[in-house]
């Protein structure tokens, strides 16, 4: 098992209002729109000088593996790629051929994931058609495992949750609630601005922001005590905000999660608007002695 520190509370006087918040990151925003700001480092030191602490100690939670699956979706060239070996259906191992996406940088992968497989469909809808082939693979978080989550599925300035993704944070926002109540109610409501703000830049299209906040959330701490988040959860706007996203770090992928079976499919449909993509079932993929055998 993977042991972290307890994290620590912030007192209330080191809680700004959110008036500064609200005034910060308004700045944030005008400058990196102002001075098209495109690079890691320069973005970096505005929010850093910006924001002056470190807000997502607030909403990282500690968790122990359980029946959590994770999906993802690949639309794969078989005359390229060998669809008997794991890491194709893994994140990208070669770094340079990664581009910036909604929650990495260029040339820094994560592995991308959703909690279930319309939605990690959908995440690959820009590419995947009707009539186009696309491996769906079911992820397992090996038992005994603690991980830390940066949690940003919450409703955000840009969606109201479904049902599905509420239910399943009820626990993460009863958490928040209890870890928040020893603050005065404008500091509480100062907090729950800051995450709403987090989570809804996962719902812009520029990846700018976004990008940034996961690179720095996921690759720049290793050496933080308190706050190592292995994966964040956001919500997925490509299933119109009824499930939500993962993006996880790969070195947390190699040691602690294994591909348990995967699925061949041709997309048939995608219904606009509304939950369920429509498949046939081609083929399906058991994992045995580290390979993919159809």
């Amino acid at each position: 098992m993977k042991n972290k520190a307890k994290l620590p509370y912030l007192k209330n006087e080191e809680i700004p209002d959110i008036e500064f918040y609200q005034n910060s990151l308004n700045k944030f925003e005008e400058e990196i729109i102002s001075n098209n700001l495109n690079d890691y480092n320069s973005i970096k030191n505005l929010f850093v000088n910006t924001l002056n602490i470190h807000p997502p100690m607030m909403i990282t939670f500690n968790n122990s593996s359980d029946n959590l699956d994770i999906y993802r979706a690949r639309i794969v060239n078989e005359e390229l790629e060998d669809i008997s070996n794991i890491d194709t259906f893994s994140y990208c191992k070669k770094s340079e051929f990664v581009s910036i996406g909604r929650a990495n940088i260029k040339e820094n992968p994560v592995f991308y994931g959703a909690i279930d497989q319309d939605s990690a469909m959908r995440e690959s809808k820009d590419n995947a058609q009707p009539g186009q082939t696309l491996f769906v693979g079911k992820w397992k978080i090996k038992e005994n495992v603690e991980y830390q989550v940066c949690n940003l599925v919450f409703e955000t300035e840009g969606s109201i949750l479904g049902e599905f993704p509420k239910q399943n944070n009820k626990e993460w926002h009863e958490k928040l609630s209890r870890r928040i109540n020893i603050y005065e109610n404008h500091k509480q409501t100062s907090i729950k601005y800051l995450h709403n703000k987090l989570g809804a830049y996962f719902l812009d299209n520029d990846y700018r922001i976004s990008s940034f906040i996961s690179h720095y959330f996921l690759y720049e701490q290793i050496n933080n005590e308190y706050f190592k988040p292995d994966m964040i959860w956001y919500p997925s706007k490509k299933s119109n905000f009824t499930s939500y996203n993962f993006a996880i770090t790969p070195h947390f992928v190699d040691n602690n999660m294994d591909l348990v079976e995967l699925y061949k499919y041709k997309v048939t449909k995608f219904n606009n608007g509304e939950q369920g993509a429509f498949v046939d079932i081609l083929q399906k993929g058991k994992v045995e002695n580290g390979k993919i055998e159809w």
